[in-house]
């Protein structure tokens, strides 16, 4: 994580209303971190030794909550992901502090300044994290991809693993990775496609600091290495989800279909950006009846091709702009005809283009826009999530 010079305290001010408006929590409890911290010594017990399967992580370079670790052989025609899940349920006893404390929390959640961890750091960046320095124990799915990217759960055991190595998205090979990394991807990538799946691969988001003591939000596009790493996890997640509703029984996180007015928001963008929106109809009959969605394909607008443009159209909701780099940018013009459409970052960021082109002295307002408006529209995961959202202890699901 970068460090910011920030004399003015504009953006650490802005951060702390941030997590005092979203009730973000600063650190944890006494009792939590004490409890956390006998928890932790606890030795597995009923875990099978699997620490000669060849695990690997794959994070950002700066990750310590490792929490997910894999391991893939071929089996005929079909790939074998063995997808093992950190055993924070192991060190977390049912309805004890640690427990209750990730209950009401839900999820780690990231600004730019720091996180606010689920579990405390003893357990999420030591006891139950997969890293390389020893083994862990862990949830391992055993998930058979076939060639056309259908998956099934083959087996589920609690087991010691011991991870080989620790790889960075911005650093990993080819050659780092288990064979058949890349093409578990290809195969989930060619599955989404025939079934008319809609793929959104948000940039990141960073804040910068400019020479002119101004701030900005810049961009970065996921790396492939990235979109491969989350491939696996949807083919887990997909595995696991299909066997849990076979027997009635999880629980599931079901995103609210849109209301109208974001389905016309989204219209009007798209006519001003001059982009043709499959399937915008049935968007409009999902927020309708949401019932009419459960099984719907994703077909396109009668007579309408499928958009090549479906990457940026979700930011005109008002969720994330992937673009405003550069006042010469055409797609920045072009997003700059929709701003009403946008969400605060995006109308912050271009107000301060804006006030830089025309030289205009003084601190970049996005500064203090980003902070203030950070979330008020939709642009936070925070404001995304329900209350009382309860995260799934026993396979330490948040990052999946």
């Amino acid at each position: 994580m970068k460090s910011l010079n920030d004399p003015s305290k504009a953006l650490a001010n802005g951060l702390s209303k941030i997590r005092t408006e979203f009730h973000v929590p600063n650190g944890f409890p006494p009792n939590v971190v004490a409890l956390a911290q006998t928890a932790a010594k606890r030795a597995p017990n009923q875990h099978t030794d699997r620490t000669a399967m060849p695990f690997v992580t794959l994070d950002p370079a700066t990750s310590t909550d490792l929490d997910q670790a894999f391991s893939i052989e071929a089996s005929g025609s079909d790939l074998l992901l063995h997808y093992a899940i950190a055993d924070v349920a192991w060190f977390v006893e049912d309805g004890d502090a640690v427990d209750l404390e990730a209950w009401a929390r839900g999820e780690t959640l990231y600004l730019p300044d720091g996180k606010a961890g689920l579990y405390p750091p003893v357990l999420a960046e030591g006891a139950a994290s997969l890293l390389p320095s020893g083994p862990r124990p862990a949830v391992i799915f055993t998930v058979r991809v076939a060639q056309d990217g259908a998956v099934k759960l083959d087996g589920a055991e609690r087991a010691i693993i011991q991870s080989r190595a620790k790889l960075a998205y911005d650093r990993v090979r080819a050659s780092d990775v288990p064979t058949g990394f890349a093409e578990i991807a290809r195969r989930m990538a060619a599955a989404e496609e025939r079934r008319g799946a809609s793929r959104v691969d948000p940039p990141e988001q960073e804040v910068e600091q400019l020479a002119d003591g101004t701030f900005q939000l810049a961009f970065r596009p996921l790396l492939q290495s990235e979109k491969d790493n989350a491939a696996l996890s949807l083919a887990a997640n997909m595995a696991i989800a299909d066997a849990m509703l076979a027997h009635r029984t999880g629980l599931f996180r079901v995103m609210a279909p849109p209301d109208a007015s974001k389905v016309q928001r989204l219209r009007n963008a798209a006519q001003a950006l001059g982009l043709v929106v499959a399937g915008l109809d049935q968007l409009a009959r999902l927020s309708a009846n949401p019932r009419s969605g459960q099984k719907a394909t994703g077909s396109a607008d009668a007579g309408n091709p499928p958009c090549r443009f479906r990457c940026v159209l979700p930011t005109l909701c008002g969720r994330r702009c992937p673009v405003a780099r550069g006042d010469g940018c055409d797609l920045c013009a072009r997003h700059r005809a929709a701003e009403a459409a946008g969400g605060p970052l995006r109308r912050a960021l271009h107000a301060g283009n804006r006030q830089r082109a025309a030289g205009a002295p003084g601190r970049c307002r996005c500064v203090r826009q980003i902070a203030e408006g950070y979330g008020a529209r939709g642009c936070s995961r925070l404001a995304d999530q329900p209350r009382g959202h309860r995260p799934c202890r026993g396979s330490h699901a948040e990052g999946t």
